[in-house]
């Protein structure tokens, strides 16, 4: 909203970037089943090579995601051991370190201003961080009103990832997303099952490798569709996030927590701890290297079940409709109905005109 960059990196192999639009274009055509056929679609699923795009810092506030993204996209991309290479020989991985990048460097200031100026009269907090906006920024997900919401639902409908998972800060030690329910009727029942999948899987990899803190289920309804993660859901993907105890300011702190084990978190956090932006990083870096890994190594069922879900996201339509809405073209408030217009086109919603009486 103030004119600074959004960035998006890819990292793959090196013929898979030479080759990325390419790979764009098969996914546009797992997309969208009305122009691709069952030979076709499972010829692209063989080939192609699947997006996965992971976000950090919607929340200005939640520092950690930033820092583990730009390691990462390092590791990624130089790492020659075998379980890095199977990601880099799989999947193009699509990182954005700073989602909210307004907000990022206002947050950075707060931070810095005690560490430049101790006697000075330094805010605790930021009062906003875009244009007069702050935690309701990841609320934007249906009006897409505000410039990042925009940027990001125009790079998943160029990309078509099949995953979409953004990263934040609340939780201890890490929450990874599936849903409690109750679960919104427009979810395809094969994303919660991949929910299941990919959340079990880096539960019980970091429980082997002796992680505390690291649950599911409990914590998301699996329901409200405003979040900036929901493009991926109203469009054939797999939206997921993070919650991991927060980085705060990089300071060292103490963490003292009291939580009761339960089936859905079978290893729990220590009763206390001395807490660091590093453990922040590791964690959030961990398991998702875990989830890159789990996909990367299926990507073809991945790439399958994403052809499934489009297919029948039109079949739903015409079986259960509404296949379109009719807008009036002698409508009393045209402004308004342009601007409806508008924003169901930004959602990649095709709108066309009548050329006859319906």
């Amino acid at each position: 909203a103030e004119g600074r960059e959004i960035l998006l990196l890819l990292i793959s192999d090196e013929a898979t970037i030479a080759e990325v639009d390419t790979h764009k274009e098969l996914m546009s055509r797992l997309a969208d089943p009305r122009i691709t056929t069952e030979a076709e679609a499972a010829e692209i699923i063989s080939r192609v090579k699947p997006m996965y795009w992971a976000t950090g810092s919607i929340h200005s506030s939640e520092t950690g995601s930033p820092e583990m993204l730009m390691e990462l996209v390092y590791r990624l991309a130089v790492d020659e051991g075998e379980f890095i290479r199977s990601i880099r020989d799989n999947l193009i991985v699509m990182i954005t370190p700073v989602v909210e990048a307004d907000g990022r460097d206002k947050q950075v200031d707060v931070h810095m201003a005690p560490r430049l100026n101790p006697d000075g009269p330094n805010p605790n907090r930021t009062v906003y961080w875009g244009q007069y906006v702050y935690h309701s920024n990841n609320r934007d997900g249906m009006q897409v009103n505000l410039a990042l919401s925009r940027a990001i639902t125009g790079t998943f409908l160029e990309f078509n990832p099949i995953v979409v998972h953004d990263l934040h800060e609340s939780a201890s030690y890490l929450y990874t997303s599936t849903g409690r329910g109750p679960y919104n009727a427009w979810i395809d029942p094969m994303v919660i099952s991949e929910w299941n999948r990919l959340a079990h899987r880096e539960v019980r990899d970091m429980g082997a490798f002796g992680v505390p803190g690291v649950y599911t289920h409990d914590f998301y309804d699996g329901w409200t569709p405003n979040y900036m993660f929901w493009v991926a859901h109203i469009h054939n993907s797999i939206g997921r996030f993070y919650e991991t105890q927060a980085a705060r300011n990089a300071s060292d702190y103490i963490l003292n927590t009291n939580v009761d084990r339960e089936w859905h978190r079978p290893n729990t956090p220590l009763r206390q701890v001395v807490w660091s932006i590093r453990n922040n990083v590791n964690l959030q870096q961990s398991a998702l290297l875990i989830a890159l890994n789990e996909v990367a190594t299926n990507r073809e069922e991945y790439a399958r079940n994403f052809w499934v879900k489009s297919q029948r996201s039109v079949a739903k339509a015409h079986v259960e409709g509404p296949a379109a809405w009719v807008f009036p073209a002698d409508d009393p408030r045209p402004g308004q109905q342009a601007r409806t217009l508008e924003t169901l086109q930004r959602h990649g919603i095709e709108v066309h005109r009548t050329t006859a009486p319906t």
